[in-house]
């Protein structure tokens, strides 16, 4: 079914409409058997819930016919997915305030023929958008941001919808483990042979994106044979898992789904629903493929819940900051803090920041985070430096904030505002982000080096590009990944040695977190580790409870 809007104040503009699109089915062509449903509204405030519901009830509109003089003004509450014809006038200020001048049209009912192609050319125009968005779907040089991949989804799915198909989403995560081999040229060059034999793999319909900094997509145009999708999605599983043992990779793949079985035609809630089985699949184990379903549906609606509150939250800046102390092994003083956020829901508690972290990514917040845990953290720093407390700070920087090319200003307008020295920064990089972009990102840590800041590899030993970050990055310090604590065995014992062995080769720190037990500090200390962080020492405190906390410490109680 194709579904028209019709919107005017008068029942004689609506009935005009319906005599002119009489006989559009044959003007339409768009060969296929299709019903079209006219919807008649009166009142303009109504016409957003109007779209809201028309794509809950899985029939999305098409077109609009406007019977009204138009205006910049009332252009802004229209829909901008939808194409526009506007039937009475229309004035256009050189600003508009719609983004997509395309979907705009001008034609009068004095013209039935006329009117009939203009309407059947933009019920065509979503299969000419969702075409060319194939265009996009595989430059490895040029990411899609995730609002154009979400974008180019609600297109997928408006064709979808009209050939009357359900549409697949598949979302992917790879951890790798072990080291690069010493053949491969490098983990960007292997990642684009990745994408190129998936590519051509693929069947038809079966659509492969890049986008945001590290993430994968396949959009499926048709499932309406769900056997033949499962079995295609478990092949795409094997055969990825072949492609990087080929390279001496061992690679985990897990993929979140999300079908929309002629129900779901909105592409946010769709991405989402792929997120949260994602997400599912994460956290039980590695290598699994999750179908979104209802734990996942539960997984979603608190992540909804979350993500609408967590935009508020930013813009109240109503985040705290805790602050973890770092201690010197050696002398088992306290040498810095770690600045961590936390969040207290007023209705779900204490959530955790694996939980919102990624919510804050996806909605392009970290920014606007990062500026409130600055702001919290460095005037503490100088609180502490005015007592005389002698601490270094560390901060979390993510991906998204080194990909937006805003760090430098942002921290060097902070440290300033606060008379924070650089040097008294730690900056502690995460490797979340695509090696597509490590040229511009070496750049600014490069610049931030040079302006006193230290620079620390976060989780070191996780990844499948450590080691390349290692030899790319200008780092001062390795932050090991407290899985390598855990359950101690002679093997991991072996791995920490290697990686502090590296480490003081290449003249670089080494911090391990995590440490809870007596003999987990022993070990470290006989194997050379420099820092630790953990609960045998302290866990995260409030800025008043650091400071009591600083002031009582006693090394020999360790």
């Amino acid at each position: 079914m194709i579904r028209i809007l019709s919107y005017s104040t008068q029942l004689a503009d609506h009935l005009k409409v319906r005599d002119a699109l009489k006989g559009i089915e044959k003007a339409c062509g768009v060969g296929i058997n299709t019903e079209f449903k006219i919807d008649s509204v009166f009142s303009l405030e109504i016409i957003d819930e109007f779209m809201r519901k028309a794509a809950i009830e899985g029939s999305p509109i098409h077109l609009i016919l406007y019977n009204e003089k138009v205006t910049d003004e009332i252009l802004a509450l229209l829909p901008d997915n939808s194409p526009i014809i506007c039937l009475k006038g229309f004035e256009q200020s050189q600003k508009s305030s719609r983004p997509q001048q395309e979907l705009i049209f001008f034609h009068t009912l004095e013209d039935t023929k006329g009117f009939q192609q203009l309407v059947s050319k933009c019920l065509q125009l979503q299969s000419l958008r969702y075409e060319l968005s194939y265009s996009q779907s595989i430059d490895y040089n040029n990411r899609l941001s995730q609002s154009s991949f979400i974008e180019i989804l609600g297109d997928h799915l408006n064709r979808a919808f009209v050939l009357k198909h359900g549409v697949g989403l598949i979302l992917f995560k790879f951890v790798s483990y072990g080291r690069e081999p010493k053949h491969l040229k490098s983990m960007t060059y292997l990642l684009q042979e990745y994408y190129q034999f998936l590519d051509e793999y693929l069947p038809s319909g079966w659509k492969l994106y890049t986008f945001g900094t590290s993430d994968l997509g396949l959009i499926i145009d048709d499932v309406s044979c769900r056997d033949d999708f499962d079995a295609m999605l478990r092949h795409v599983h094997q055969e990825t898992n072949k492609f990087f043992s080929n390279y001496g990779i061992v690679m985990s793949i897990d993929m979140g789904v999300a079908l929309s079985e002629d129900k779901i035609v909105d592409p946010i809630e769709l991405y989402n629903q792929a997120c949260a089985a994602l997400s599912v699949a994460n956290r039980k184990g590695h290598g699994f493929i999750e179908y979104y379903g209802k734990e996942q549906e539960r997984s979603l609606l608190f992540s909804t819940k979350v993500e609408s509150d967590l935009k508020q939250v930013l813009i109240d800046r109503k985040l705290n900051v805790v602050y973890q102390p770092l201690v010197d092994l050696n002398t088992l003083q306290p040498r810095g803090v770690e600045a961590l956020v936390r969040w207290n829901h007023p209705t779900l508690g204490q959530i955790s920041p694996v939980e919102f972290l990624p919510i804050a990514e996806r909605i392009n917040g970290m920014n606007e985070l990062a500026d409130i845990v600055f702001h919290q953290a460095f005037d503490h720093l100088r609180s502490w430096k005015m007592q005389g407390l002698n601490l270094y700070m560390s901060v979390n920087i993510a991906g998204q904030q080194l990909v937006s090319g805003k760090l430098i200003n942002h921290l060097m307008e902070t440290t300033q505002l606060y008379n924070i020295s650089p040097t008294d920064i730690d900056l502690e990089v995460t490797e979340d982000f695509d090696l597509n972009y490590i040229d511009p990102i070496v750049y600014q840590l490069e610049e931030l080096k040079n302006l006193g800041f230290k620079i620390t590899i976060d989780d070191f030993g996780i990844g499948y590009s450590s080691l390349h970050y290692l030899s790319q990055f200008p780092v001062d310090k390795i932050k090991i990944d407290q899985s390598f604590i855990r359950n101690l065995n002679d093997k991991k014992i072996k791995i920490l040695q290697a990686m502090c062995n590296l480490a003081q080769f290449m003249k670089i720190e080494t911090l391990v977190e995590g440490i809870e037990t007596k003999e987990q500090l022993e070990m470290l200390k006989v194997i050379g580790t420099q820092y630790g962080q953990g609960y045998l020492f302290s866990p995260p405190l409030k800025a008043d409870n650091l400071e009591l906390f600083l002031n009582q410490f006693k090394p020999h109680q360790f």
